[in-house]
């Protein structure tokens, strides 16, 4: 049985993952609080309808993106 090597290097990557992981929890809710106000002015929109436009597109692009993970690792399988 070959033995995994869990290097320094293994524990950067997952800790720069988990970074990136919460700037972009950060940024897209706080992005979120800026942005709609500012186009439902300037548009004459209704900001509760962006909102609820943006939380669907969140919920789309979830899975979305678990799907994709899958296809990509049951293809890395083969």
């Amino acid at each position: 049985m070959k033995k995994n090597k869990f290097s320094r290097r293994h524990c950067l990557v997952i800790l720069f993952g988990f970074l990136l992981y919460y700037f972009y929890t950060a940024a897209i809710p706080d992005g979120m609080n800026v942005i709609l106000p500012q186009i439902s002015s300037s548009n004459n929109l209704n900001y509760d309808v962006l909102l609820s436009f943006a939380t669907i597109a969140g919920i789309i692009s979830t899975v979305v993106v678990l799907q994709a993970f899958r296809c990509l690792s049951s293809l890395s399988q083969v």
